[in-house]
This record gives structure tokens, sequence and C-alpha cells, in this order.
């Protein structure tokens, strides 16, 4: 059922009294919605009992409904099937809609629907296929900076799309195809078809060194960190001090010496608590001495002014933002000669190394602040199948060493058998 949008009152549609009847002359009030004109009895009319006046006023406020619902059905009537571009339209001229920049994003989706021959397609005729097309047509879209948009600004924009589509049901009376909504914009369906065989990309041990070499020193640190640490690029930002600095963001984590204990903030704004190892604790320990706030600061390399107004002094140290990360390593990676890699591969190459190391699933999804398991094993489990195979080559060895034990009938070789299997079991 569409719902009924109560913001008007019947008095501010009423547009005037009207005196019916002769020679028995009473009294009724005319509507005007959306053009159209319907009757209805006076509200509160002076002289009437109260019972009588709370009878005409709920007569009128149920006829006020009823006339707003019959002019939204001849004005949907008149226009004809919701299609893609009226639904966006709709939401365009809705007091609903909160500001420019989803007033951006409609003229974004406004030219890929209409690369894709979507805009005159109905709302009930949308297909999974055209959703997945749409978001993957907006993944490609360039940008100055990166390239390439992030992955927020794809899911704003499919978020957008989400919105007016659920605007039209519920405010114009328009149906939607039988899809499973929930689950597409979940990012369940998204992620099954944007991800699907698609490994990480894994930093080598040669990448590593050529990034090392090619990073300003102030930054080194910051390097280490996220291969020791694995955290994402919002976790990372760290102040010294659990009480907020003034003008800093409430996201930014903090370091506790005492517990030993880093606490961030994670992905949808859930709170972490990892633990420091000596290597990190001697590399926070090391930065702490340059900034009594913040943990990451870099050197200004000249003088920089904004509105003729002097912000940075070449040689000073200033705080690195989430901006600034990003840019960093965008630049470290690029002076490097390294491809296809981003500050989240940091993170991509903690997790591998983790799992490598370990051979534990659990404790590397623990590591990573997965809230599954299953993530873990979905995105990282093949990248660890060269220890699968060596593993195979071992048992292989083995085998083929018991067969000669048994063949042989030696004591000692037997021993040498059993002695090689309980290290193979503790190898995995």
């Amino acid at each position: 059922m569409a719902k009924q949008d109560d913001s008007e009152k019947p008095s501010d549609v009423c547009g005037k009294r009207i005196r019916r009847g002769n020679p028995d002359a009473y009294w009724q009030m005319r509507y005007s919605v959306a053009g159209e004109d319907f009757d209805g009895p006076c509200l509160g009319s002076d002289g009437l009992p109260t019972r009588i006046r709370k009878v005409a006023e709920a007569y009128a406020h149920a006829s006020w409904v009823e006339a707003k619902a019959q002019a939204k059905e001849n004005a949907r009537t008149k226009a004809g099937p919701m299609t893609v571009a009226r639904a966006i339209a709709a939401w365009e001229q809705s007091e609903h809609r909160r500001n420019d920049h989803v007033a951006n994003q409609c003229v974004t989706l406004r030219q890929h629907l209409t690369n894709l021959k979507l805009m005159d397609t109905r709302l009930v005729d949308l297909t999974l296929s055209n959703i997945l097309e749409l978001r993957k047509a907006r993944a490609g879209d360039e940008t100055g900076r990166r390239g390439q948009v992030l992955p927020g600004t794809v899911n704003f924009t499919m978020g957008t799309f989400r919105t007016i589509l659920y605007h039209a049901r519920d405010y114009h009376g328009a149906a939607l195809s039988a899809l499973p909504w929930k689950e597409i914009w979940g990012g369940k369906v998204m992620v099954e078809n944007a991800a699907k065989d698609a490994p990480v990309r894994v930093l080598s041990a040669a990448e590593v060194d050529r990034a090392v070499r090619v990073l300003r020193p102030d930054y080194l640190t910051l390097l280490k960190f996220y291969l020791c640490v694995g955290l994402r690029r919002r976790e990372a930002l760290l102040r010294w001090t659990r009480f907020p600095v003034v003008g800093a963001l409430d996201t930014y984590g903090w370091v506790d010496f005492e517990q030993n204990k880093i606490h961030v903030t994670a992905k949808r704004r859930k709170q972490r608590v990892i633990p420091m190892t000596a290597a990190v604790r001697r590399m926070l320990l090391a930065q702490r001495a340059h900034d009594p706030y913040y943990v990451w600061m870099f050197v200004a390399q000249q003088n920089q002014t904004r509105d003729g107004e002097l912000i940075r002094v070449k040689g000073q140290r200033y705080p690195i933002t989430y901006n600034g990360m990003d840019d960093v390593f965008e630049k470290m990676f690029r002076d490097a000669g390294i491809e296809a890699a981003s500050i989240h591969t940091l993170r991509h190459t903690f997790v591998t190394w983790t799992l490598e190391a370990t051979k534990d699933l659990v404790r590397t999804s623990k590591a990573a602040g997965h809230s599954n398991v299953a993530t873990t094993a979905k995105y990282y489990i093949a990248t660890t199948q060269a220890d699968e195979l060596a593993t195979l080559e071992a048992l292989a060895q083995y085998n083929a060493a018991e067969m000669a034990a048994l063949a042989d009938g030696n004591p000692e070789s037997v021993n040498k058998v059993v002695n090689f299997a309980d290290a193979l079991s503790v190898s995995r």
C-alpha cells in the first residue's frame, strides 16, 4: 500500500468555503489537491454540538485522505507506467531529497542509465543483470586523483538508486520487479558477482624492498606498521590519548601503552582492540616524541600558504590525514614501479603472510578483524596454494619412504620415517 503524505493538513489544502442549498443553506469546504477539486463538510462549524463537530472533522479528514489518494491515482494514470526516468524525476522534485551531493549522484545515474538504455525501462521490468551492469559501469568511472572511483563512492551511487526506487514504490505506488532487493542492496549479490574468482593482490618480498627504497624516511615507520598490524586506512588514524582532540575526527583510534593495546574504530563503527607486539611497541614509542596528540606525522618539504596565510612551514611536522595516507602510498607504488597496488594491498599482504605463517584460518581471521571466518577463507585461501602443493609433495615423499622402509625391514629406516611424519604433522 502506498504511504500517505501526512505533512499537509486538511486546512492547508482547503481552497474556500462554499454555500450550498436553498432555502436550507449549509456550508461545505472545497479541497484542491494536485489540481483536482473535491468537496467535503466544513471543519469545526460554529454552533454545532461537540459530538457532531467531531464527526464532521473525522469525515472531513477521511475525505481529504481519499481525495489525495484519488488525485495521485489520476496523476499516475495520466502519466503512464513508472519508468526509471520518471522515478528519478519524481525523486528530484521530492522534499525527501537530502542535499546537492545526492543531486550530483542523480546526474551520474542519468548518464550511465542512458548509456545502458535503461531510462525508458519500467521499474517492474528491471532485472538483476541491469543492476550489476549499472554498478560495473559506475565502478569503471575515472577520476582525476586516483584514476578510478572509490568503492565507497560506488556504494553511495547505488544507494541513491535504491532510494529512488523505494521512493517511487512508497510515494507513487510503483511496482518493483520480483528481485531479492534486500540481498542485492545488502551487498551479498554485489560482492559475489564482482569479486568471484578474483584473488587479492599481495606484495612480494622484492616489491616490499623496492617500496622501502623509494619511500621517504618519515613514512617508513608507517609502512612497517601497516605490514605488522594490517589495519584498514581509517583504522590506522591514531592519537596518543583516548579523549578527542579539538577538530579531530571521532573515528580516531588511540594507543594504550599501559595495557599494551591499540583501540581502533573498525567498519560500521565497531570497536576493536589489538594487542601490541614488541616490534609494534618499539615503532610507536619512536613516534611518541614527534607530537603530543597524533601518532603519525610527516615533515613538510616546503612552505605552504592558503588564502595568503602560511599553514605549513618547511621542516616542521604535521599530522598525516586520511587522504594524505592514500597519496603517500600511491606515490610510493608509482615510484617503485609496482602495478595494480593500493594502500589496501598492504592489508592483503599482512593477512596473507599471517595465514602462511600460522596455517590457522581462525587466528588469521581474528588478526585481520574479519567478522566471519568465511571472509578470510574466501579471499585468502587461494593465495596459499603453494603451501598446499608443498605439503602434498612432502606427503608423497613420506609415502615413498614408508614403502621403502617396509620393504627394507631395517628398524633404523622405520625410525627415520616416523621422525619425518612427526615433523610433517608439526609443520602443518
